[in-house]
């Protein structure tokens, strides 16, 4: 791969993450169009959205996160009950529901104690719910890792979260360990812990989102309306309906869903097949960096270009010379040997637009009558 990147002199990869979805950004990507050869998408969603802003479509592909397929994988139920007791201390009977998230507050990270206390207000009362996020937020659009151990400590539900803050060493053992993958982000981004997620054949859950909607179409998880726009409250009581669906299934439609969800992840999702569409559109690039490239010579030659006729004038014509002042003539006095002197007049009239140079005239002119006046009177006495 790094011996191709050579091959496209100007290529740019053009991210809109779901932190900036204000079409201001989709602008952006119109305008950067002219400098660059292809621009990616993470979802068709996206693609049509850069479309409507002015991007032409041409230019635009579809080319989502890759993982390792293989090194992601499903694990038996026996090693999926060993996982539960050595990382999370609870039976194979137990449920574990993993939620991994950001602590923007677009990804929703606070729904999650408001989800389990549905849970609790809907009889479930066997499962454990594993939140990994891997900052400590605090900032602005942030929710504070301390004000969700408040929630969490305000809903009594303690006992039914686990909070990991935070990088991991092994996340696929966290997986492994866990039945249900659940995402409460509004954003249209697909994360990597997803795509893991249905390629270690967990049962997932998600919002009804661009990115999302596009792997989970074939009945490979269970997508949520649930926008941004909707309350805590109401958004709580969709998830956890959700899950409380997943709960009920029985594990023949549970690994049936897993089956397919890991066939999307091999097919769509897997490193391998990315990797072969990125080097098809540096493929794409390098043509269509050689098509602007020819079409900027094109217009070089002003012969074979139709233009604007006022346009070629003002670039074609140049800007006539300023005309230089006439000389200044000095002409020696005449005496009465000499022809008939014309008017003084004659001698100091300059140009007006340059009165240094006409100054400096009429001092030669005075120095010229001067000599000649000598001369003059020196052929007098001599006759």
């Amino acid at each position: 791969m790094p011996e191709r990147l050579n091959l496209v002199p100007r290529a740019q990869y053009l991210h809109v993450d779901s932190a900036a979805r204000a079409p201001a950004s989709f602008v952006l990507s119109a305008i950067s169009e002219r400098f660059t050869a292809r621009t990616l998408a993470s979802s068709p969603n996206i693609a049509a959205q850069l479309v409507a802003a002015g991007h032409s479509p041409s230019s635009i592909s579809v080319l989502p996160t890759g993982i390792d397929t293989q090194a992601f994988f499903p694990v038996s139920q026996k090693v999926r009950a060993y996982a539960k007791r050595k990382l999370l201390g609870v039976s194979d009977k137990t449920t574990v529901v993993l939620v991994s998230s950001p602590l923007a507050a677009i990804h929703r990270p606070d729904l999650m104690p408001e989800v389990v206390k549905a849970l609790e207000a809907q009889g479930h009362s066997r499962f454990l719910v594993v939140f990994i996020t891997t900052d400590t937020g605090g900032g602005d659009g942030t929710v504070s890792l301390d004000s969700l151990n408040q929630a969490i400590a305000a809903h009594d539900i303690v006992k039914r979260v686990r909070v990991f803050a935070g990088g991991l060493d092994h996340p696929e053992s966290y997986l492994a360990a866990s039945d249900v993958y659940l995402r409460l982000s509004a954003s249209n981004e697909t994360s990597s812990t997803f795509a893991e997620a249905m390629a270690m054949g967990l049962s997932v859950i998600s919002t009804r989102t661009s990115g999302i909607a596009d792997l989970l179409a074939d009945d490979a998880g269970v997508l949520v309306d649930s926008p941004a726009t909707d309350s805590p409250t109401e958004a709580a009581a969709k998830f956890a309906q959700a899950l409380g669906l997943v709960f009920a299934s029985g594990g023949s439609a549970r690994g049936d869903a897993a089956a397919r969800a890991r066939a999307v992840a091999q097919d769509k999702l897997d490193w391998r097949t990315t990797s072969l569409g990125l080097v098809d559109e540096l493929r794409l690039a390098r043509l269509a960096h050689a098509k602007k490239r020819a079409k900027a010579a094109a217009w070089a030659q002003g012969s074979q270009v139709t233009v604007n006729p006022a346009a070629h004038y003002a670039l074609q014509v140049r800007r006539r010379p300023r005309p230089r002042p006439r000389p200044c003539l000095a002409r020696p006095r005449a005496d009465s040997r000499s022809p008939p002197r014309r008017p003084s007049s004659w001698r100091t009239t300059t140009r007006p637009t340059l009165p240094s140079r006409r100054t400096s005239c009429a001092r030669r002119l005075g120095t010229a009558s001067a000599r000649s006046s000598r001369t003059a009177a020196a052929r007098r006495a001599r006759t």
